[in-house]
C-alpha cells in the first residue's frame, strides 16, 4: 500500500502525511521520493510501545522542516501519537 500512496503523490509538489505505516523498516518509506520523516532510523521513536517499534510517522516533502518530535501519552490507543512542529519554507 505504501507504493500505491507514493505513486498517487508523485504529481504533488508538497504534502504532509501522518499515518500508522505498520513498518519500522524505514527503507520501505523511500517510495516517497524527496521527503523527510519525523520518525527515522537516526531518531526512532517507539510509537507502538508493546513491541518497541516506530511504525507511526509523519512524512513530508522537503519544503517542510520539522522539529521537536515526541510521543504523546498512551492513554487512548495501543499506539502513542507522534507529534512534531512543522514549518514550511516561504518563497
Amino acid at each position: 500500500h505504501i507504493d500505491q500512496v507514493a505513486k498517487i503523490l508523485e504529481g504533488y509538489e508538497s504534502y504532509v502525511i501522518t499515518a500508522d505505516y505498520n513498518t519500522c523498516n524505514f527503507g520501505l518509506l523511500e517510495a516517497f521520493h524527496g521527503h523527510r520523516m519525523a520518525n527515522n532510523a537516526e531518531n526512532e521513536l517507539y510509537s507502538f510501545p508493546s513491541t518497541k517499534a516506530g511504525i507511526d510517522n509523519i512524512i513530508m516533502t522537503e519544503d517542510f522542516d520539522y522539529s521537536d518530535p515526541y510521543l504523546g501519552p498512551e492513554d487512548h490507543s495501543d499506539h502513542r501519537m507522534l507529534v512534531a512542529t512543522l514549518t514550511r519554507a516561504v518563497g
